[in-house]
């Protein structure tokens, strides 16, 4: 038993062979929203993450694709929930919270469509990676 969980818990921490660059991407992008954030007090949000994703990119592991995998999807639902609401507030006469003006709502689009396309990256860099453990475990 206790052998089998040791085992499991090294495939989590077994490193990665697949392509990591969106980990660089993303870790740019936290970098630049914590510099702009700077005069709100939104530095150490946005900088944890951003370190984070630059050991993921340097140093890849199996638990760092599951952790940020399920970060971005869980996130790009609720910005999908966000834009859903305030788009039904808006067929029913009642004054949006989000898609107030032009440029708040084009940064949200544009900021709700960079999450989705990150996501799907993201999902597709961990299912690549079980496929190329399977292909290396199994012996013919």
């Amino acid at each position: 038993m206790l052998k089998n969980i040791i085992k499991a818990l090294k495939n989590l921490i077994f490193q990665s062979r697949n392509s990591n660059w969106i980990y660089l991407v993303v870790s740019l992008l936290f970098f630049v929203l914590s510099i702009a954030g700077y005069g709100y007090g939104a530095t150490y949000y946005y900088a944890l993450p951003g370190f984070l994703c630059l050991l993921q990119y340097f140093y890849p592991t199996v638990i760092g694709h599951l952790i940020f995998s399920t970060i971005f999807a869980v996130v790009s639902c609720g910005y999908f929930l966000i834009l859903a609401m305030d788009i039904m507030r808006m067929i029913q006469g009642i004054h949006p919270k989000i898609l107030v003006d032009f440029g708040d709502s084009f940064v949200f689009i544009l900021l709700f469509i960079f999450l989705i396309i990150i996501t799907f990256i993201m999902v597709k860099n961990l299912l690549n990676q079980k496929k190329n453990r399977e292909k290396t475990t199994l012996k013919p």
